[in-house]
């Protein structure tokens, strides 16, 4: 997620699904998912035409009908317990 103004403070925010690494983003999103099913619809909305700089919005509208956000287990690790 972005801040969606130019400066704070910013009352909305822009996520973005970005299909390759982006170094130049580190420090100006936070990461808060990973597509773990349905990368072909990500492909898909992807390949759609955009209007030119500086916005690239798409030409025709796209909406999200479902989206399932499910916390990641943590990593099985040493237990923190004492035992007795």
């Amino acid at each position: 997620m972005k801040p969606a103004g130019l400066a704070p403070p910013a009352n909305s925010s822009q996520f973005v699904i970005a299909l390759r690494p982006e170094p130049g983003w580190i420090g100006q999103f936070t990461v808060v998912g990973q597509v773990v099913d349905g990368l072909e619809i990500v492909r898909k909305i992807s390949n759609v035409a955009t209007s030119d700089k500086p916005k690239y919005r798409p030409m025709k509208d796209i909406h999200t009908v479902h989206v399932t956000i499910q916390e990641k287990a943590a990593p099985a690790g040493p237990s923190t317990e004492s035992k007795l």
